[in-house]
């Protein structure tokens, strides 16, 4: 049974533990989010995006987060994957008006906005419904993360508590049922004592004869 020292020392470690710091750690970070499934489909990155750009977003979210458990490593996964989907939806509506701006000259420049909407409006609409939809997903995400860790922290704290109370009793109980201490205790009797008076049995005949004198 871990002793309260040991107790405290774990609390302390637990609330100094934020994740990866140095490159190696942020490294193995990484690789734990591609083990948790996040690429098990590489045209989760298309060819026109960076690789390297969804690396360091999962490498942020795994250190902002540092999941412990397959369901929390879960959530995160979404986290990262609508957050790339958002990125990625923002470009494309960025792309459809450009693309409808391309040839515009400088005579023309003050209605381009208003024609390239007009040109692009229904798939602008049906962008923005994918838009919504994706934030709408990840603010859920993130309460359902932010419940599960602080259930799993007040789990963690309530068995560290019990460990401690029962660490306490345990203690207690030995101090009720030890032993009374030395100066407590009850003196034995007297053994071997011998009297002040002599003996006649044990004189000599002329000494028997000095005391009856």
């Amino acid at each position: 049974m871990p002793s309260l020292q040991q107790i405290e020392a774990n609390r302390r470690n637990a609330q100094r533990s934020t994740g990866p710091r140095t490159a190696e750690g942020k490294a193995v970070s990484r690789y734990n989010a591609v083990d948790s499934g996040l690429y098990a489909d590489r045209e989760v990155v298309l060819p026109v995006e960076d690789p390297h750009a969804l690396d360091l977003l999962t490498t942020e979210y795994f250190e902002r987060f540092n999941p412990r458990t397959p369901e929390q490593r879960c959530l995160v996964d979404c986290l990262v994957s609508d957050e790339w989907l958002m990125r990625r939806f923002r470009r494309i509506e960025g792309e459809l008006m450009t693309r409808s701006n391309k040839d515009v000259k400088g005579s023309q420049e003050r209605f381009c906005l208003a024609g390239a909407y007009e040109q692009n409006g229904r798939a602008l609409d049906r962008l923005q419904r994918r838009i919504n939809g994706t934030r709408r997903s990840y603010l859920k995400t993130l309460e359902s993360l932010n419940r599960l860790q602080t259930m799993e922290e007040e789990k963690a704290a309530a068995h560290e508590q019990a460990m401690r109370e029962e660490v306490l009793a345990e203690r207690a109980a030995l101090a009720q049922t030890s032993q009374p201490a030395v100066e407590d205790a009850p003196l034995p009797a007297a053994i071997g004592f011998v009297s002040s008076q002599p003996r006649e049995d044990l004189l000599m005949p002329s000494a028997r004869l000095a005391l009856r004198l």
